[in-house]
């Protein structure tokens, strides 16, 4: 598989789980701050992170079996 084709896939991907993990940031705010009262933090902020977690989470994995695919 090509360089460009590799990143290709990655990007689309990462585009996608990040699509999704905004989606679900509603549901995961409303958890988030029903399980932890304490933090006074937006929803935004608690999407955000959600959003990032899960693209760092698929792209981690993504990455690293690839590298051992090779």
């Amino acid at each position: 598989m090509g360089r460009l084709a590799a990143l290709s896939i990655f990007s689309a991907i990462g585009f996608t789980i990040g699509f999704l993990a905004y989606l679900a940031y509603p549901i995961v705010s409303i958890w988030t701050s029903n399980a932890v009262p304490s933090i006074l933090l937006s929803n935004v902020f608690i999407g955000a992170i959600a959003a990032g977690v899960a693209g760092l989470a698929a792209s981690l994995t993504l990455v690293t079996r690839w590298a051992r695919k090779s």
